[in-house]
Formats: C-alpha cells, structure tokens, sequence
C-alpha cells in the first residue's frame, strides 16, 4: 500500500488494509479489515460500504460510470470483509463508514441495482467524510478457467441448464455439477412427466370443456379433437380462445359471431338454434310440468303457529341486540380513557429504560472499537486467527464459522473472470 494512499486514509478516519497489506493480492477473494480515527469512533459507526471497481469501469466516460461496479455492505463489528473479483488487473475500492441512526435506508437506497452491477444511486469518489480509496492489482493467474474442449463444455452447458447466470467460482461450479448429475436427471424427467401427462392432459380437457362451452352458447369452435392434440402436444402454448372464427375474419358488414357456423365471400350460414335455447326451452317445459303436478296433488296446510313463533324470536333477538349496541359504546368510553392513561406511562417507563440500555451498549461499543479499531491497533496485513471478538456471542459463533469458510473457500475456490 503506498504511502500517499495511506496518509489519505489517515486524513478522512478511515484505514484499510487488503490481504498481505500489499498493492498485489496473491488471492481472488481477499480479506479486508478496517481501522478509524478516534473521531470516527466517537460517532459510533455501525456499518462499512464497500464499491469496487475494474480499470474498464474506472475510466468509463458513460454517464453512469460512478453506479458501475460491485457494491457490499458489512457491519463494522464483523471485523473482517471477503471480497470476490471477477476481473483480472487493476482494481480500486472505496469504503464508506454509516452510523446506525436512519442510516438504513440510505444503505439500502445505494445497493439498489437497476441491473447486474449497475445501482440506481451515484458513489462520488471525491468524497472524502467517514470515506477512504485503496487501488491494488490482482494477477490473472488467480483465476479459474472456464472449459475449452468441447466435452468440457458440454459438461458446462448440462451444468449450468437451470440457471440464468454463470457459476462465480470453482466452488459453485462444482455444487452445479453434482446437481447435474444427481437429481437433474431425475427432475428432468419429472418435469417432462408433469409436463406432458399432467399439465398437458388438464390443458386438454380445458380445451374439451371451453370448446363444448362455446359451442353450447351459440359458437362455433375449432376442430375439437385437432385442438386437444395441439394443446396435448403444447403446440397450442397460452393460447386460450377455442373459437373458430374471429370479429376480423368476418365481412365489415357482419360483426357477430353468434350462430356464425360457415361464411365466404358472398354468404354466411348459421346454426338453425343456439343450443342453449333448445335447453332452455325443455328446462321451461319441465318446471311447468312439475308445478301443475304440485297444485294438483299438494295440499296447502297453515303455517300460522309457525309464524308466531318466528316473530316472537326475532323480536327477542332484536330487543337484545338494541340493548348490546346501547350498552356497549358507555362501557368502552369509561374504560377507554384509563386503558389510554396506563398505555401511555407504561410506553414512557419502556422509553426511559431503553435509552438507559442504549447508552451502556453505545458506551460499551466505543470502548471495544478504541480497543480494536483505532488506528493504532492497525496491523500490515489481515491476520485471520487474530480478529476482534465481538461483545455478543451469538455473533462470535457466526463469525468463526463465517471466516472459516470464506478462508478455506479463498484456498480451493478460485473465480471465474467474466
């Protein structure tokens, strides 16, 4: 790291230092810690933004140059940050520190992307408050290589079948291609079972039912089974009307298609009766049938005392309810107020004791970040098996387990330069 780089890190509070502490990383996914001013600590940091870029997004003269790149957040406590690179060569990286007083939007606002590796918002890199720039070079050595013979690539092409984009690195590679090789055939053909012996068999009584259904209204629909056997073979692929003929094929002077059995050029034919008529009209024949049935051989009997009964209850029910919606209302009112009154100085105890437990955490953080993080407690390089243990323990355990794996990934994972 030069020294121009490190007396800017100096100036600004912030201090980086990459990998082995020098211009020239010896791995792909590097290791960052961080260091501040005590004026920096003071302001109780919380969280660190990271936006790296590649030489070919630094010299870019677009006009969305300063969104272009890879953006990552950390929290400050986490100590330690794994950075991938994709890309071989020149590289430069800005960290911006945050607090945590609303600052979450903010955060969340700059990682916003508009597509892969483009953010909605601007990163000035002239700004210098709670901000530090390091440049550095990784070597195209450091990178995996994707498959040049054609077997090879095949293997690729099998591997990567049920995802949009390439594998980062050797690491998901290799979990692709267990998956290609396991459970993507199995699935496969599982899917082409569904496919075709399922969603193709609903698909083509849908086509069945809306083609009698059309034509039960008075349309004419397509060849029924040439229908079922497109959409059986998914010929036929979100294509939904059954209909024969549309509002377009007819003469201008036809809109309709209702009855429209056959037409050319001179003459339309259409169905002698809509077959919805032909139900309607036995459907009518019938009800008639079975009421002169009814007032011939049923005889009429008094529901009188049924009656009584009937509006005795429910006057009984309607006297209640008058009761209950009178009563209600006076009973809430009185209670209300003293619900509100006890809510209110059990909110304001609950305020008083989380700024009392607030400002012991914030107390106890600033003392465990001058014991950490002050500038001089910066190392020359990142140092793995010497972190600083956060005050919590839950999150001791993930960040064991976490550079655990992001150490042993950055030994036998190496990524693939786009």
């Amino acid at each position: 790291m030069s020294q121009e780089t490190e007396t800017t890190q100096t100036k600004v509070g912030v201090s980086l230092v990459l990998n082995g502490g020098k211009p020239e990383m010896n791995s792909a996914t590097i290791p960052i810690r961080w260091w501040f001013s005590k004026e920096v600590i003071a302001k109780n940091p919380e969280y660190i933004l990271f936006f790296e870029q590649s030489l070919k997004e630094k010299n870019s003269k677009s006009w969305d140059s300063a969104k272009t790149g890879r953006r990552y957040v950390s929290k400050v406590s986490e100590a330690v940050k794994f950075l991938q690179l994709f890309s071989p060569g020149y590289h430069r990286l800005m960290a911006l520190v945050f607090t945590g007083d609303g600052n979450e939007e903010i955060i969340k606002h700059k990682l916003h992307q508009e597509y892969k590796n483009c953010y909605t918002s601007s990163i000035d890199w002239q700004e210098d408050e709670f901000s530090t720039i390091v440049e550095f070079e990784v070597p195209e050595q450091l990178f995996a290589e994707k498959p040049k013979t054609r077997m090879s690539q095949m293997v690729w092409k099998w591997a990567n079948l049920w995802f949009e984009e390439e594998p980062t690195d050797q690491c998901d590679y290799r979990k692709r291609r267990i998956i290609a090789f396991t459970l993507q055939p199995v699935a496969m053909l599982l899917f082409w079972m569904i496919k075709y012996f399922l969603v193709g068999t609903i698909y083509t009584g849908y086509i069945l039912i809306a083609s009698l259904a059309i034509l039960f209204a008075g349309y004419r629909p397509r060849p029924i089974f040439k229908e079922m056997w497109r959409a059986f073979t998914f010929q036929r692929y979100e294509e939904w009307d059954v209909k024969r003929f549309q509002y377009w094929d007819l003469p201008p002077s036809r809109r309709s298609l209702y009855r429209v059995w056959s037409y050319d050029k001179h003459n339309i034919r259409y169905m002698p009766i809509a077959p919805w008529f032909v139900t309607l009209i036995i459907v009518a024949i019938a009800g008639l049938v079975l009421l002169i049935k009814f007032l011939l051989l049923t005889k009429f009997l008094s529901h009188g005392d049924i009656f009584v009964k009937i509006l005795f209850i429910g006057g009984a029910l309607g006297l209640l309810l008058f009761l209950v919606s009178y009563s209600l209302p006076v009973y809430l009112k009185k209670t209300e107020s003293e619900r509100a009154a006890k809510n209110r100085e059990k909110r304001r105890q609950e305020e008083i004791e989380k700024k009392k437990q607030r400002a012991i955490l914030e107390k106890e953080e600033r003392e465990w970040l001058l014991e950490n993080f002050e500038f001089s407690k910066q190392t020359p390089e990142v140092f793995l098996n010497n972190l600083p243990q956060s005050l919590n323990a839950s999150e001791r355990v993930i960040q064991k387990f976490r550079v655990g794996f992001w150490a042993l990934k950055a030994k036998i994972c190496k990524p693939f330069s786009e």
